[in-house]
């Protein structure tokens, strides 16, 4: 059996970009993520949206749903 519970010593340190145009998808995807102790710095809803916001916050992750 895998664990995927997360040291949060060291995902505070790792700050993830969500690109998912459906709302409410990348919304819940981002209280996932932070209940597991991640920082989402963003949320971008297109390609475009997405490189200027990486340029801009530099995350550690981006996260790409389809």
């Amino acid at each position: 059996m895998i664990d995927i519970s997360s040291d949060i010593s060291t995902t505070k340190t790792v700050k993830v970009l969500v690109v998912e145009d459906e709302y409410i998808l990348a919304i819940n995807l981002q209280e996932s993520l932070e209940s597991l102790g991640y920082t989402v710095v963003d949320i971008a809803d297109t390609a475009e949206a997405a490189i200027e916001k990486a340029t801009v916050l530099r995350p550690t992750l981006i996260l790409i749903c389809s």
